[in-house]
């Protein structure tokens, strides 16, 4: 793509787009434009590890109807509360050479979804080499940040309460995953990395949609 290719990418979202990316776009688009905010660690292994909501960022709207599962039907009628807010089990695929995600402004960043397998991985160099420059990762899974709309920093870092009208926002957002949305794996309950990457990518463009429609979009 080259740099004039990312620096079209980087204009689309200051003026209000919405960009998703995965895997070594990392790297190949993000570091480019945004590498004050994230940038690549450690080559992590072929390997299943369990997410969970990073605390702080629960009630964020990508998360939405994410870590719960669905209403259990009782015996005799209605549904069970209880069941309703249960976490699941998440499980998300991580590719061979997937690149750890490093935080460069922690203040931007508001880190979706984690991994403490993650974590121990990504900050452990693994040869004299990579120490020489080695920058230490996190324990992120899923990250979002705004650009685009100034110096405010994410409300998630400053623990204040996220903004649920889109109307308030401004610039654009970009999400960024460990691994690809084809090789995550679900399950018959859907309660598995398929789902849960499929219904991130929902609500992500249903905010995006919103926006849209308030600029006067069709």
């Amino acid at each position: 793509m080259g740099k004039k290719g990312t620096s079209k990418i980087k204009r689309y979202v200051d003026s209000g787009g919405y960009l998703f990316t995965e895997d070594w776009e990392l790297e190949e688009i993000i570091e480019p434009e945004w590498g004050d905010v994230l940038w690549h660690s450690t080559y992590l292994r072929e390997q299943d590890v369990p997410v969970l909501p990073k605390p702080g960022a629960g009630t964020h709207p990508y998360l939405r109807k994410i870590f719960v599962k669905p209403p259990t039907k009782k015996d005799g009628g209605g549904t069970s509360v209880e069941d309703d807010v249960s976490q699941l089990n998440h499980v998300w695929h991580i590719d061979q050479d997937s690149p750890a995600i490093a935080i460069k402004n922690k203040q931007r960043v508001t880190v979706l979804m984690f991994s403490e397998t993650i974590a121990a991985q990504s900050k452990k160099p693994v040869s004299e080499e990579e120490k020489k420059s080695y920058l230490s990762g996190s324990d992120a899974v899923a990250v979002t940040f705004l650009s685009g709309g100034g110096s405010e920093p994410d409300p998630v870092s400053t623990g204040r309460p996220i903004p649920q009208s889109v109307a308030l926002m401004k610039g654009g957002r970009v999400v960024h995953v460990l691994a690809h949305f084809g090789k995550q794996r679900g399950d018959e309950g859907g309660e598995k990395g398929e789902y849960t990457l499929q219904n991130l990518l929902v609500n992500f463009l249903i905010e995006a949609n919103e926006r849209r429609v308030l600029k006067g979009g069709k």
